[in-house]
């Protein structure tokens, strides 16, 4: 776990991140399960690719948490949004 949070680390300070993301997913849709982590995933996977999709330079870094309510967000820090 050490190990992770140093590498973590070392990526943000390296990369010029601009901005601090959370990202909660929705229980409003049927289609969105908060508490399974691999729908979760998927949905943010291809959020990330959208905005890849758009703008070419792009960069992102994310980090998976659970709630209290065992649902699943994200943390994250962004770059190259225009």
């Amino acid at each position: 776990l050490s190990c992770s949070k140093s590498n973590i680390k070392e990526l943000c300070l390296c990369n010029n991140f601009e901005y601090f993301i959370t990202l909660a997913v929705s229980s409003k849709f049927d289609y969105y399960n908060r508490f399974d982590l691999e729908n979760c995933l998927d949905n943010v996977k291809k959020l990330m690719k959208a905005y890849k999709r758009k703008a070419k330079d792009f960069k992102f870094i994310y980090i998976i948490e659970k709630q209290k309510d065992k649902a699943y967000h994200f943390h994250g820090m962004v770059k190259g949004l225009s």
